[in-house]
């Protein structure tokens, strides 16, 4: 999986081997969006090996799948990519339908995770930042990574980086990967404009680091390396929003959830289950003051009857 922020999580696939046939699709759904709104659709996507299908993004609407208006098709390399949907000029409620196609192989893989519908109009758009150090703007960016990634970084680096939003907004970075020589080879990261501000990680070794997030619309990152042994080094992406607000904390599989948009202090967001699952994990969530949720979301898993 790409999102590590708890430790868990679930998957959904389609089996690619008999008797699956080439085209066979699965679509999951989202729960309806009104009309007349500006939404962002954004997710992370997996698709490698050999025969890989394609991947869609639909609108469905009146029982009716729209034409793609985003399409991926063939292997995309052995990495996360990120990518962003605007979902606007609509005229009518819709659900926006997620299609994988199965391609000619059976030796690959077509995976979604971190999908999040947000009230806002998407980045023009997200582009890699390779190289040591850089300026970054951007509402969202990445994936930033160490010098030569995925190869071994060099020797004696001192790379920094600065992202600067505008007041009001909040960062968050989640790593794909990070594996630098313990206790030498260190990533610091600090809640601002440069290395004064307050230290959020200091991060060495290979590690499954959880998302990191700044209390202000500044963050400061710097990598050093030694004279020695040299890893493969670090990949990570950011992402912003309004200060004080709670990220969207998803859709369980097969579930629902009461409140689509309002993710500020003290809201809660109610989770149930399709007729035939059981809600396991906690039926309500609260967005704390911190910008936290006060639990992960539940899972919806088939009933003790079902089984």
């Amino acid at each position: 999986m790409h999102q590590f922020e708890f430790y868990q999580g679930w998957y959904i696939y389609i089996e690619t081997s008999s008797p699956r046939r080439t085209n066979d699709r699965a679509v999951l759904l989202s729960a309806d969006i009104p009309a007349n709104q500006t939404k962002c659709l954004q997710f992370w996507y997996h698709m490698y090996g050999y025969g890989v299908g394609t991947l869609n993004i639909k609108l469905y609407a009146n029982e009716t799948f729209s034409q793609p208006i985003w399409t991926r098709r063939g292997t995309q390399q052995n990495a996360w990519r990120l990518a962003h949907v605007p979902v606007d000029g609509l005229t009518t409620s819709i659900r926006i339908a997620l299609e994988a196609l199965k391609g000619s192989g059976f030796r690959c893989d077509i995976a979604v995770d971190d999908v999040t519908v947000t009230d806002e109009t998407c980045p023009s758009h997200v582009t890699p930042t390779p190289g040591c150090g850089g300026n970054l703007t951007a509402p969202s960016g990445g994936p930033v990574t160490s010098p030569n990634y995925p190869s071994n970084y060099g020797n004696q680096l001192n790379c920094e980086w600065s992202i600067t939003l505008p007041e009001g907004r909040i960062i968050r970075l989640k790593f794909d990967y990070f594996n630098t020589d313990n206790g030498y080879d260190i990533l610091t990261i600090y809640d601002g404009a440069n290395d004064s501000a307050t230290q959020l990680q200091r991060l060495t070794s290979s590690l499954r680091v959880s998302p990191i997030t700044s209390t202000s619309n500044m963050m400061f990152l710097r990598f050093t390396s030694d004279s020695s042994i040299t890893r493969r080094g670090f990949s990570f992406t950011y992402t912003s929003i309004v200060a004080g607000h709670c990220w969207d904390p998803g859709v369980p599989t097969n579930g629902y959830r009461d409140n689509n948009s309002n993710f500020t202090p003290g809201e809660t967001v109610r989770y149930s289950c399709m007729a035939g699952y059981q809600l396991w994990g906690t039926e309500n969530i609260t967005c704390r003051s911190n910008g936290t949720w006060s639990d992960a979301i539940p899972t919806c898993e088939v009933g003790m009857s079902e089984l």
